[in-house]
């Protein structure tokens, strides 16, 4: 469906399906998160229907796109929700209902901001972001919705500038870890970590020896011998037993995304004594790698160090080998991923409630909520790439 503003065009799909070849063009900057291969691949593998992509064009021919749900429901995955009110938010179903219906822009890849324009510039990106969060805003009042945005860069001044004046309420969002791969090779990151912590440098190591002595064996995926079905179950236990939840995806997910990312994507297994010990998933768009989907068989069952070496160690070397300038490992257990060479990478969450009234009720406390935030999440943000920190 389209909307005529005066500032331009807003196309709104539901499906991968219908998007036009012009999406590809626009998405190429924005990384995986945008990349229409793997959007049908969890589009085709969830069975959900919230999923929105839109695409603006401007009168003056720049064009941006953006990506987000249509929650109309409460739902443990709300991405807004899940950010003020934490873990708590599962549990009262009322602080889940105040914000919807909303559209919550925002990727499944969180390490990825949800648009991307042609504009070059920084004036002529903040013009383009500006027009279109104009349309979205004008759409969100005829709908009633609440519009959100997630996993926006702190650093992205043409974005957050477009939503400070399109009247959204900032806080702090989830960070992610990120790995530079500045180094030239394996050798010379075991280097950087012994002479930026001999500590750090010891773990690795000792990590590293313990998988040699147990010939622990990465390998790539063969779906021939090895089933999906069986890497699904090695997803959902995990995830069951992180989040007390089943995995969104099907078991034939992960046998999709290979196929459709084809030479940016490998799939692969920690193996003992032939015994499979679980699966990561690296995939990559231009010069950014992304660690995604770790499944392990529980602790008590699997390999001293399997997991470390299966979801960090592994990913760096093939990174290191494909020449990316980065590894994104997605958010949470912090400590473990800075000792290992990660640095945390702040982001934003920015909130528009559908009326004025919400507006000006909630802004006093997202204030607060974000001088916690900011408290709680300052010795990641400050921690140094192989530093110990509690």
């Amino acid at each position: 469906m389209a909307a005529k503003t005066q500032s331009g065009r807003l196309r709104v799909y539901a499906r991968t399906e219908d998007l036009p070849p012009s999406w590809d063009e626009l998405a190429a900057s924005g990384g995986l998160g945008l990349d229409r291969r793997f959007l049908q691949s969890t589009e085709q593998s969830t069975g959900e229907c919230s999923k929105r992509y839109l695409i603006y064009e401007s009168p003056s021919g720049a064009a941006a796109v953006a990506i987000g749900d249509l929650l109309e429901s409460p739902t443990t995955r709300d991405p807004v929700v899940s950010v003020l009110l934490g873990r708590m938010g599962r549990h009262i179903p009322a602080a889940r209902e105040w914000v919807l219906p909303m559209l919550a822009l925002g990727c499944d890849v969180s390490s990825d901001a949800p648009v991307a324009t042609n504009a070059a510039t920084v004036p002529e990106r903040r013009r383009v972001f500006t027009e279109m969060l104009a349309s979205i805003g004008s759409r969100a009042r005829e709908e009633a919705w609440t519009v959100a945005v997630t996993g926006v860069p702190t650093d992205d001044t043409a974005l957050t500038t477009a939503l400070g004046q399109q009247g959204y309420i900032r806080t702090l969002g989830r960070p992610f870890a990120e790995l530079r791969l500045s180094y030239e090779c394996w050798d010379d990151f075991l280097e950087a970590a012994a002479i930026r912590s001999k500590n750090a440098a010891y773990t690795i190591r000792k990590e590293l020896r313990h998988a040699a002595r147990e010939d622990l064996r990465i390998i790539d995926w063969d779906p021939a011998r090895t089933p999906v079905a069986r890497l699904h179950e090695l997803l959902d236990e995990h995830e069951r037993r992180l989040n007390n939840r089943s995995v969104r995806y099907d078991e034939t997910f992960l046998k999709k995304l290979a196929d459709a990312l084809g030479d940016n994507v490998r799939v692969l297994l920690a193996v003992h004594e032939k015994q499979l010990q679980g699966v990561v998933v690296l995939a990559w768009s231009g010069s950014r790698g992304y660690v995604l989907y770790p499944g392990m068989i529980p602790k008590g069952k699997r390999a001293a160090f399997a997991y470390f070496n299966l979801v960090y160690y592994a990913p760096i070397r093939l990174g290191l080998e494909l020449g990316l300038e980065s590894l994104a490992f997605g958010n949470g257990v912090f400590p473990a991923k800075i000792r290992r060479g990660c640095h945390a990478v702040e982001t934003s969450l920015f909130l528009r409630p559908r009326t004025p009234i919400m507006r000006a009720a909630v802004r006093m406390p997202i204030a607060l909520h974000r001088h916690m935030l900011a408290r709680k999440y300052a010795p990641i943000l400050k921690a140094s790439a192989f530093s110990f920190i509690s």
